[in-house]
């Protein structure tokens, strides 16, 4: 009885998930002295044992002089041994480029991780986990002092594209000016915005800028695309600065140097002197536009009850006509049962009696319907009569009640023809009449 107690027990504590206590949380800087605008990775590793252990939340994570960019994936999986106890969890890694010289300390104490049991049994928990005090160095690189946004890096390129190329131009054209910047173990969120003057002349509209980042074994290659647009308001001589970039190459420990050249353009009026006008009739164009606008919804909104009435009597209108009332028939027959159905041919009939008196349904019959037709409408009042559903022959009726209105229609073309042509054939009685 004693040992099946102890195995239950030894049971319950293998599937229950491991303690705050038990987490192996671990964190260091890679490398623990940078430069400024160095990219420092701050690994964390969170293990659990006999169980698997990762990180549901950071929390806010800020640290005063520093940019800070949270792990953007699931971090990668590790399995050790500890004193003979296995340990499985993830390994995640932040990176932050310092600003300024000095030291940093980085405290996080709000680390949730979630821990899961291995096995046929498995639960997880989510456990609250402090992260060890993280501290590192930084410096200014010999020679940088006072540049603001500084990258340290192994390598970066810069670009920049003109479109369409530097030349003469005319009032109202434009000219875009695209650069690129590419940097090995950036992330693009770390490259500060380039600034751009405005020029008196030229309005200026820049782009959102385009980040992106490439992961690729361990390490990342980010880029900053920026697009600047150029509208030429008035004539005369222009010229763009060049963009001067200094960055520090942590494996030459140099400062570099890539200067973008400006560029130096002329300005002409329009041939036809439209544009600069086009230009300045814009904002009374606008004022017009608008109130117009303004007038049309004040009239909609005082008339609106008028509107309304007016669109009601429409569909009104429009459900008493031949054509709906008949599409109408021809949907009951489809579904509907036997009363439905010689409700709906009756209401058709009166749309398109003549006389202006309730529509009978034997001339109709009589006049437009063959004898089986008149046969199968004639079954259809007796079992709307008797209620007698479903109707059984609705595709032969639909096909007689097609064939009966492309009859009525047909005679009444004639009648029509017949009216037009009859004064021609007498002549001398129309004259007289």
């Amino acid at each position: 009885m004693i040992i099946r107690l102890l195995t239950c027990l030894m049971s319950c504590l293998a599937v229950f998930p491991a303690t705050a206590d038990d987490l192996l949380v671990r964190s260091q800087v890679i490398p623990e002295e940078a430069w400024i605008g160095q990219r420092v990775i701050l690994q964390i590793d969170v293990l659990a044992p006999d169980a698997w252990a990762k990180i549901s939340r950071f929390g806010n994570i800020e640290l005063s002089g520093a940019y800070v960019l949270p792990p953007k994936d699931e971090g990668i999986r590790l399995q050790e041994s500890v004193e003979g106890t296995a340990y499985s969890g993830q390994r995640y890694e932040i990176s932050i480029y310092p600003q300024r010289s000095g030291s940093f300390e980085l405290e996080m104490e709000s680390l949730e991780v979630e821990v899961r049991t291995l096995g046929g049994n498995a639960g997880s928990v989510t456990r609250k986990a402090t992260l060890p005090t993280v501290k590192f160095d930084s410096r200014v690189p010999p020679g940088a002092e006072g540049i603001p946004g500084l990258i340290s890096t192994t390598r970066l390129t810069a670009e920049q594209e003109w479109e369409p190329q530097p030349g003469e131009m005319q009032v109202g054209n434009a000219m875009k000016r695209t650069i690129r910047l590419q940097a090995a173990g950036i992330s693009g969120m770390a490259f500060e915005p380039l600034g751009q003057e405005s020029i008196e002349g030229l309005a200026l509209y820049p782009a959102q800028p385009r980040v992106d980042d490439r992961m690729e074994r361990g390490t990342i290659e980010g880029s900053r695309v920026e697009t600047f647009t150029y509208v030429a308001e008035r004539s005369g001589s222009y010229t763009l600065p060049a963009i001067v970039l200094e960055w520090w190459d942590i494996e030459g420990e140099s400062l570099e140097r890539i200067e973008l050249p400006g560029t130096s353009f002329k300005v002409a009026r329009s041939s036809q002197g439209a544009a600069a006008g086009t230009a300045a009739s814009l904002p009374g164009a606008w004022i017009t536009v608008a109130s117009l606008v303004i007038l049309v919804l004040l009239a909609l909104f005082f008339l609106r009850h008028a509107i309304a009435d007016w669109w009601q009597n429409r569909l009104a209108a429009r459900k008493q006509m031949e054509g709906y009332l008949f599409r109408l028939l021809e949907k009951s027959v489809r579904g509907a049962d036997s009363k439905t159905i010689f409700g709906n041919l009756m209401r058709w009939l009166d749309s398109i009696e003549q006389s202006g008196r309730p529509a009978r349904l034997e001339p109709f019959v009589t006049r437009y319907c063959a004898p089986p037709e008149q046969e199968l409408i004639m079954q259809l009042q007796k079992a709307a009569m008797h209620d007698e559903n479903p109707f059984p022959e609705r595709k032969p009726l639909l096909r007689a009640l097609g064939s009966a209105r492309k009859r009525r229609k047909k005679e009444r073309h004639e009648v029509t023809r017949a009216s037009v042509a009859l004064p021609l054939l007498n002549p001398e009685k129309n004259r007289k009449a």
